[in-house]
């Protein structure tokens, strides 16, 4: 391992489709979070998942000390107690009050998440599928007017729908930006560019050279963009990065094993 790579200290890692897929755990998921906490690094699952969900993810490896759910909405540390929050980027009630009006004019189906609650306007059959794979329940409320509202979920399907998202995204405080295929997270747009990256690097004391970044979404490309050591999970490409200079290491990976023998052949973590 050069010099550069010695200094990693945090490993940001997306959660569905980088880690797990619709039957859980992937099989080397485990063996990554272990390989990269033994190797010294602080392991952060950054995610579009609600925070029940991915304190959940985050209980069955006590080597995770760190998560950003809502996709870097909300950023928060582990403590002997639970979890204690350490940025909240809550959109202002105007805002989503507009957001809301927006989408409805569009017959857009539209949920939204605190940092302790998931609420639908009704419960279907997308919200019950989501409840069962992500292991978190909805509240059944409006989320107009409110003043704690952290993410916004929208599922355009149709031209017009598409046309509203990007109008929101148009708004220089706000961003749209796909979490999975279908899921188009809005968030304040400084937690888009990162995921919740500025917060944990700066938690940490630490710049991002330090920092190894794993996913496979749009809403992973800013973490990626900037990490010193990137792995693009398929089928994200690493071509969709912002161009960095020399010192950026990227990796196109079609699965969790290809990451884990680059990791492996660069000394960051131990091989076997």
């Amino acid at each position: 391992m050069n010099d550069a790579l010695k200094t990693l200290r945090l490993a940001m890692l997306d959660v569905d489709g980088t880690l797990r897929d619709e039957s859980g755990w992937k099989p080397s998921a485990a063996r990554l979070i272990e390989a990269l906490h033994d190797a010294g690094l602080v392991v952060a699952l950054c995610s579009g998942r609600n925070t029940e969900s991915l304190h959940g993810s985050a209980d069955e490896f006590r080597q995770i000390s760190l998560v950003a759910p809502c996709s870097g909405s909300l950023v928060q540390a582990r403590t002997d107690d639970g979890w204690s929050t350490l940025a909240n980027r809550s959109i202002s009630p105007e805002t989503v009050s507009w957001i809301a009006e927006q989408t409805a004019e569009a017959d857009m189906e539209l949920w939204a998440y605190t940092d302790g609650s998931w609420i639908v306007e009704s419960v279907n059959e997308r919200v019950t599928a989501e409840s069962h794979y992500v292991g978190a329940q909805a509240t059944v409320g409006s989320f107009t007017d409110r003043d704690d509202i952290v993410k916004m979920l929208a599922f355009p399907l149709s031209r017009r729908q598409r046309q509203v998202l990007e109008r929101i995204d148009a708004q220089r405080d706000l961003a749209v930006v796909q979490s999975y295929p279908g899921y188009f997270d809005i968030v304040r747009a400084e937690a888009a560019a990162t995921k919740g990256g500025d917060i944990l690097t700066e938690h940490l004391g630490i710049g991002w050279d330090q920092v190894v970044a794993m996913g496979d979404g749009e809403n992973d490309l800013g973490m990626l963009s900037k990490a010193g050591v990137a792995m693009a999970m398929a089928p994200l490409r690493s071509t969709l990065l912002d161009p960095t200079g020399t010192d950026r290491r990227r990796f196109d990976c079609p699965d969790l094993a290809t990451a884990i023998d680059h990791l492996a052949g660069l000394g960051v973590i131990a091989a076997g």
